[in-house]
């Protein structure tokens, strides 16, 4: 909780409504990151976010409405955004799909029916079946290292999604 309210302070787009409680606020949107995510990607997020609501001007309208694991990939639901925002959230969407969200490290395996990321370990700990991530994607292994490569240095929100015509 001391590190929540460390964090609300300092970008506070990252405080939760209604969770104030004995003078300060100590709800963090950050604790509804699965914890693999908020080790491996959790830093990097805010700092670009910030960054980007800065950069758009939306420092009085952003606000998270939910965050949450959907379809084995984070969903960061917000409004009030511009597009630097936009291109941010979408990003650590994307990255989220090949990084497991329980350690943190680069995922090998996927559940099936409920879809989620798993490095080897974590997927010997849950026992349910999974899939490798390759057969998942149908791609290679070292597509998916070069695929997380490039979502961190080049992603570009209208490379990964296209209108529909």
């Amino acid at each position: 909780m001391d590190n929540n309210k460390e964090l609300i302070k300092q970008y506070p787009f990252l405080r939760v409504k209604n969770t104030y409680a004995a003078g300060t606020w100590t709800s963090c949107w950050l604790d509804d990151l699965e914890p693999g995510w908020r080790t491996a990607f959790g830093e990097d997020l805010v700092k670009e976010l910030d960054k980007a609501i800065k950069e758009d001007g939306c420092e009085d309208t952003f606000e998270f409405l939910q965050i949450k694991e959907k379809y084995a990939s984070l969903r960061l639901y917000a409004t009030g955004y511009g597009d630097k925002t936009k291109e941010v959230l979408a990003k650590y969407e994307e990255l989220s799909k090949y990084i497991c969200g329980h350690c943190g490290q680069v995922a090998t395996r996927i559940t099936r029916g409920w879809v989620y990321p798993f490095c080897d370990k974590c997927a010997r700990k849950i026992g349910q079946p999974t899939v490798p991530i390759e057969e998942f994607y149908e791609t290679t292994y070292e597509d998916i290292l070069d695929e997380i490569d490039h979502i961190k240095i080049n992603y570009r929100y209208d490379d990964y999604w296209k209108p529909i015509k």
